[in-house]
């Protein structure tokens, strides 16, 4: 007996997510795809972390959708307490109809990563819409991002646990540690200003132009770093030659490349004005960095305001600005994570929530 995790495709962000499954939940892990094209990671590379084989469905696809094949052998091979689902997909219909044709005893989990700005409206169609409210009351729980997405599904379907997307700090935090002094040599070179960074893709959504507006307004003491690539860069780039912006655009990094920076910057931001969650909060908060966060962000739940840092108005320039003024009073020299929950704490609570449905 086996139970069984069905996810879209294997992503740096839900690693430890899937590894603790499989080490802790008794689960086989499928994916539908196996990756897809102009995506900025390496699936192979991240099979190479896994604790468990990654395993993928066969599909027929229908225009752009897929229709999972011997998907009833499946589950009747594994024998599965529990299926966990992706979101309120048409994999998540066909578990339903197949619970409800067999009568199975069977347990179905939606992992669900919408902000509460999603949940709102903001970003999803209204066929998503519609497919939630079939959905959810046939499911029998649904793990959440966003603590306030959590607040909301209780009050209506009294459903919902909190696991935020983060990393097992365990066996994260160590690669900031062996590159500390490699930071520190990179840290130097700003003389002593308060550093801000943001790591993302540089599009629309991001909302970098405000980032941009509020660095000039905060002079002369702070220096800014953005690191990312897309189809801003070159608007960006226009925009701090003719502002007279001293910004360091570094373009692309990953691995060591980039989590050396994250120790390099006091201050994280994402100022994006709409964000599923922005696992890169949690990277940056596990490198001591304070963070100032849209609150159209679900990385925003991570933000204890006035403690690891502060949540602001993407509309609002003002806003940001003091923000970033507020959280720099925050900064100290005793630099350590900034995280005030932990991934073992999140993940075993799921794991006991379930195991009392």
């Amino acid at each position: 007996m086996k139970n069984l995790s069905f996810g879209v495709l294997l992503a740096p962000y839900r690693l430890d997510f899937y590894n603790y499954l499989s080490e802790h939940f008794n689960c086989k892990i499928y994916f539908q795809l196996k990756g897809f094209k102009g995506q900025l990671f390496s699936t192979e590379d991240l099979e190479q972390k896994c604790t468990y084989k990654p395993l993928y469905l066969e599909t027929i696809k229908i225009k752009e959708r897929h229709i999972i094949k011997h998907l009833s052998a499946l589950i009747k091979n594994n024998q599965p307490n529990f299926i966990i689902v992706p979101e309120f997909s048409l994999l998540t219909l066909q578990i339903i109809l197949y619970k409800l044709i067999t009568r199975k005893k069977i347990k179905i989990i939606s992992l669900c990563d919408d902000s509460y700005d999603i949940l709102m409206g903001n970003g999803f169609s209204y066929l998503h819409h519609i497919a939630r409210k079939i959905i959810v009351p046939l499911i029998d729980e649904l793990i959440l991002v966003d603590k306030k997405v959590v607040k909301w599904y209780q009050e209506h379907y009294h459903k919902g646990i909190w696991v935020p997307i983060i990393r097992d700090e365990r066996k994260f935090l160590p690669y900031y540690t062996s590159l500390k002094e490699k930071a520190q040599q990179l840290k130097s070179q700003y003389d002593g200003k308060i550093v801000l960074l943001f790591v993302g893709r540089l599009i629309d959504v991001k909302n970098l132009p405000l980032l941009l507006q509020a660095y000039k307004l905060l002079g002369s003491a702070y220096k800014l770093i953005i690191i990312g690539d897309g189809e801003y860069m070159s608007k960006l780039k226009a925009t701090a030659s003719k502002e007279n912006l001293d910004i360091d655009f570094l373009g692309k990094k990953e691995n060591d490349e980039l989590f050396i920076w994250y120790q390099v910057a006091d201050i994280f931001v994402l100022p994006s004005y709409r964000e599923p969650f922005g696992a890169v909060t949690n990277e940056a908060l596990l490198a001591g960095c304070k963070c100032v966060i849209s609150k159209h962000a679900g990385s925003s739940c991570l933000i204890e305001e006035g403690i690891n840092g502060y949540i602001f108005d993407p509309y609002s320039v003002e806003e940001l600005v003091d923000c970033i003024k507020r959280t720099t009073t925050l900064l100290s020299e005793n630099r350590k994570s900034q995280m005030t929950v932990t991934f073992t704490e999140c993940m075993d609570n799921m794991i006991n929530k379930l195991n009392q449905l």
